[in-house]
């Protein structure tokens, strides 16, 4: 470098290293260089760092979105219909189950709607004949539970659907409502409670809802005073309807008697059935005077039995039909609900005891009655154990004189009370089971005494008869049961004779015909007991393979009294003869009761006339007497 001085032709030149010359501006650009290389990695951090939260935004809103949808896709699936309320009560979202649910607010729907025009809307569906001011006190009550926040709570809506409706607040003061519908719920709990205390045939209430009821009207009547009623009735020969025309036919019966017995009571009343052709009708507040309120309980029995006499139309067929009535008072004092009904069914079953049809009081001499019945059962039932029976025979004479036959009657040896006669227990043991084992007990012993006699020249040719009970005939091994004792015994079939009733006969005639014919192969002989007294029996008398008509004692009784006693006596024993049967009549206590048998064609006798029911030795006296006066009726045995 140089430069010019004073002297023009002088120059002084004068220089610096290149390196110490650029040493200055080597820093300044390294500096600006290093300062825009920072400035440069700040914009590209900072770009970074606003691309990364660029990216996380976009990530959340995704997020966001994909939580929405979600939240959508679970309410749109939601088996319950949903609505959502902001703070000041308005719609911010629902579903579609929603608008499934409540159809008629798809029109209205819409964000920020007021949840009041939601429920206007409702009111217009709810209450289609109500006024405008109806309408609104029922939207007012409906917010006000809505602002109560009370537990869940149903309704009913016009087309039956049952929902229920949940609230619950949100934090910012909104609501979240569901709507979960719960018919099906509700029938499904209905059909359990109707089946659990409704009886299915005739849907009235059943036992256990009768006895639930029971209480309720006990309790109340000992606070108010007031007395109550309470009627069981039972349907009389039903069982016959059920076997005869089959058992959707005895439904028939039972719902139209449900029917009848309804139309018979109060509203407030119950009709229940008990089960099978039991019905119980309560009648409660009737008085606070025991006389009035039976009054009353008896003028709704009476027409509880007109009802019920009517005919009825089953299956194309005209029914009659007749109920036994029962009655007891409920009140006064608190009974067990249970005694009540056994009042009332001592009541209906004495009914039952007097001929059907008719209506009956409870007295407590019959609950008296029934107990000393149920303990004779039991003291009948020790009797077998204990082998207290005996038998007396009653001689069968032959018009000569000769004794051809007795009849096994049964006698109890009471250890207290001495021998008593059938009459006094044979009912109690037909109504049990005990007249089973009794009837075999006299068949095997009757039996055993002829296996005796064939011992004996002066006894083998005597026949013994055998009263035979329904119950035991209706055994299905019954016919077996004889062949074994005859066989274990060895009895000869041809002098045994069993007796069987008409009404024994008639109740099944082919199971009748079809077991006397099993038996009769085996030499067993048949005799019709208490002859004439059914109905009809002349109709069936030819199938059966009998040997032996029993004249009953009531026609003997009257002979020489009552002319038409007399026509059916002769009527019978003309109707053996034609059909080559004998003919025997009983209960004989005259002389002239038997000199009109005898001359009417009667050969055989049996009655207090000729002999009394003895001991067996006493029958084996009277035998030999009668051996040895042939053709002559012994003295009066006693």
């Amino acid at each position: 470098m140089y430069r010019p001085i004073l002297y023009q032709d002088l120059r002084i030149s004068a220089s610096i290293p290149l390196r110490d010359a650029l040493e200055g501006w080597r820093g300044q650009r390294n500096a600006i260089t290093l300062t825009g290389l920072l400035f440069v990695a700040m914009i590209v951090a900072a770009g970074n760092l606003a691309l990364r939260y660029l990216h996380r935004i976009s990530q959340a809103r995704l997020a966001i979105a994909q939580s929405k949808a979600t939240l959508d896709q679970a309410l749109e699936s939601m088996v319950s219909g949903f609505l959502l309320l902001d703070g000041e009560q308005r719609v911010v979202q629902w579903n579609s189950r929603f608008e499934e649910i409540f159809p008629w607010l798809r029109s209205v729907m819409a964000p920020s709607v007021p949840f009041r025009r939601v429920m206007e809307e409702t009111s217009r569906h709810h209450l289609p004949g109500a006024s405008e001011e109806e309408r609104m006190r029922w939207v007012d009550l409906r917010l006000l539970k809505q602002r109560q926040h009370q537990e869940p709570h149903e309704q009913v809506l016009p087309n039956g659907l049952t929902i229920q409706i949940t609230e619950r607040p949100t934090p910012d003061g909104g609501l979240v409502i569901s709507y979960h519908d719960v018919t099906a719920l509700r029938r499904a709990s209905a059909e359990i409670e109707n089946l659990a205390f409704y009886d299915p045939l005739t849907n009235l209430p059943n036992r256990r809802l009768l006895m639930d009821r029971m209480q309720q009207v006990i309790a109340a009547s000992v606070r108010s005073g007031q007395y109550g009623a309470l009627l069981f009735l039972d349907l009389d020969h039903f069982k016959t309807l059920n076997d005869t025309r089959g058992h959707e036919v005895g439904d028939m019966l039972l719902r139209q008697v449900a029917e009848r017995l309804k139309t018979c009571v109060r509203r407030e009343d119950t009709v229940a059935r008990l089960g099978g052709d039991e019905f119980v009708v309560m009648l409660h507040e009737l008085s606070t005077r025991s006389d009035e309120a039976a009054a009353f309980a008896r003028r709704v029995g009476e027409k509880i039995l007109r009802a019920l006499n009517m005919p009825y139309s089953l299956d194309g067929i005209i029914h009659h039909s007749t109920p036994s009535i029962g009655v007891t008072l409920l009140g006064g004092t608190l009974q067990p609900s249970v005694d009540l009904l056994k009042q009332a069914d001592i009541a209906m079953y004495q009914v039952k005891s007097q001929g059907r049809n008719a209506l009956c009081f409870f007295d407590p001499k019959m609950q008296i009655a029934i107990s000393a019945r149920a303990q004779l059962e039991v003291d009948l039932q020790a009797a077998l154990s204990a082998r207290q029976f005996v038998l007396h025979y009653q001689p069968q004479f032959h018009l000569d004189g000769r004794i051809v036959g007795a009849e096994a009657l049964i006698r109890w040896n009471h250890p207290e009370r001495g021998l008593i006669a059938p009459g006094s227990f044979i009912s109690v043991a037909e109504e049990s089971e005990l007249i089973v084992p009794m009837g075999h007990w006299v068949l095997r012993t009757a039996c055993e005494q002829l296996a005796a006699w064939a011992q004996d020249e002066r006894f083998r040719h005597i026949q013994l008869s055998v009263n035979v009970s329904a119950r035991q005939f209706r055994q299905r091994d019954f016919v077996a049961r004889v062949v074994e004792v005859l066989r274990g015994t060895g009895a000869r079939p041809h002098l045994l004779k069993l007796e069987l009733t008409e009404s024994l006969v008639l109740d099944d005639v082919d199971d009748t015909v079809a077991k006397m014919g099993l038996l009769k192969t085996k030499g067993v002989r048949f005799s019709v007991d208490d002859f004439g007294t059914g109905y009809s029996s002349l109709a069936y008398l030819t199938r059966l393979p009998l040997d032996q008509l029993k004249i009953d004692q009531s026609f003997v009784h009257n002979l020489g009294v009552r002319h038409t006693d007399d026509v059916i006596v002769q009527t019978i024993i003309g109707m053996a003869r034609n059909l080559e049967l004998d003919v025997i009549a009983e209960g004989v206590e005259t002389q002239e009761q038997k000199d009109f048998l005898a001359e009417h064609g009667c050969q055989l006798f049996q009655g207090y006339l000729l002999g009394h029911p003895m001991p067996v030795a006493d029958l084996e006296s009277v035998l030999d007497w009668a051996a040895a006066h042939p053709s002559a009726f012994p003295p009066l045995a006693p």
